[in-house]
């Protein structure tokens, strides 16, 4: 406000109705949103409203935004700090998610993965998970996120369904102390999805040894960086499924330009989140809050902090403990973990310091 010199926030608002092309071209302004080439038009409205497209004629990549730029500004900076349920922890810096990051990107291309292929992400919530999105938009590619507690059918039929070329999962991971085997699952899926031919495992447990041809282990650190592809706004970035309870799951489309100008504004306006903070968005890379977290943090800067096991084991208490050990100062979480917590009382957030935390998100869904 105080930049374009607006006297309210109702004024605001108001003006961001009456002139989205204004608004939106104010906010890639103000938060420094990278296109390498300059679109044309904020909105195109031509073919009618429900066929809109946005910055048209620009090119960008969302990869850029949320981690190359910040490699080059702040390379010791912290991108991401991570904690498994048996208690281990990894910080990466923004240096090293990009040089993971690009290692997969050189993989995946390899592999013959290029613009617009599908690309399914079946992992739980670790570094890796988010340098495999970053990856997949930095070679166009389009990524397919898939929650890590599906069984084989339902993964299979959206694999299916985007025509997927490839599929990065994990060996493993924990859950309540005891070991999902996501690999075994991930093979029964690829095995119903002929269009799939690369399958890149992620060693989080350690149980398997070199990768063959088509299931090649994570590549690591690339020796040479990666050129993100500068791709058209309207580009796809990933299909995010529904989760098929009222029939076939459907898939919802986000494109680079849309959705970095808006989640990266809903993280700066809507959460303050600045290259201070950190974030934790207690979900999955399934659901769209875990694409959501990613760009929100990441194209603001901000740290992003994952936790991969249950918010009540072994404790009651393993939730806000985690918080004040990562210094979270905005958490985000649902309405049925927050029912669940409530079980156990106050005691569990009352024996931690939670004063770094500043916000509360909530995901909430309407009831019509």
């Amino acid at each position: 406000m105080a930049t374009y010199g607006i006297a309210s926030f109702p004024d605001l608002v108001r003006r961001s109705i009456d002139e989205p092309e204004w608004f939106w071209a104010a906010v890639v302004e103000f938060l420094g949103l990278t296109f390498s080439t300059p679109y044309s038009e904020v909105l195109d409205t031509t073919e009618g409203i429900p066929w809109a497209t946005w910055f048209t004629g620009g090119r960008l990549n969302v990869a850029h935004d949320c981690c190359d730029k910040w490699a080059a500004a702040d390379p010791d900076g912290v991108a991401v700090r991570w904690e498994g349920e048996d208690g281990e922890t990894r910080t990466w810096t923004w240096s090293t998610l990009r040089a993971e990051a690009d290692g997969l990107a050189h993989l995946l291309v390899e592999k013959g993965v290029g613009p617009g292929d599908g690309v399914g992400v079946f992992l739980p919530m670790l570094p890796e998970t988010v340098a495999t999105l970053l990856a997949v938009a930095k070679v166009g590619a389009v990524f397919l996120p898939l929650f890590s507690g599906y069984g084989a059918a339902a993964i299979a039929t959206r694999l299916d369904d985007a025509g997927a070329k490839a599929v990065v999962t994990a060996d493993g991971c924990l859950r309540r102390g005891k070991v999902v085997d996501m690999l075994a699952v991930a093979r029964e899926a690829v095995g119903r999805c002929p269009t799939v031919t690369t399958t890149v495992v992620v060693p989080r447990l350690g149980r398997v040894g070199a990768g063959s041809p088509d299931e090649p282990l994570w590549p690591g650190p690339a020796g040479a960086a990666f050129g993100t592809a500068a791709v058209d706004s309207e580009h796809t970035l990933f299909i995010a499924y529904t989760s098929g309870t009222t029939g076939r799951p459907k898939g919802s489309v986000a494109v680079h330009g849309g959705w970095l100008a808006k989640v990266a504004e809903e993280g700066a306006f809507q959460f303050d989140l600045r290259g201070d903070d950190t974030l934790f968005w207690f979900t999955d890379m399934g659901w769209i809050m875990g694409p959501w977290e990613v760009t929100a943090a990441q194209a603001n800067g901000a740290t992003l902090s994952l936790y991969e096991g249950a918010p009540d084991w072994p404790g009651p208490d393993r939730l806000w403990s985690y918080v004040e050990r990562q210094g979270v100062t905005v958490l985000g979480i649902s309405p049925t973990l927050l029912r669940g917590m409530m079980l156990h009382g106050d005691e569990p957030v009352l024996s931690h310091d939670l004063s770094l935390l500043l916000m509360l998100g909530l995901t909430v869904a309407p009831v019509i």
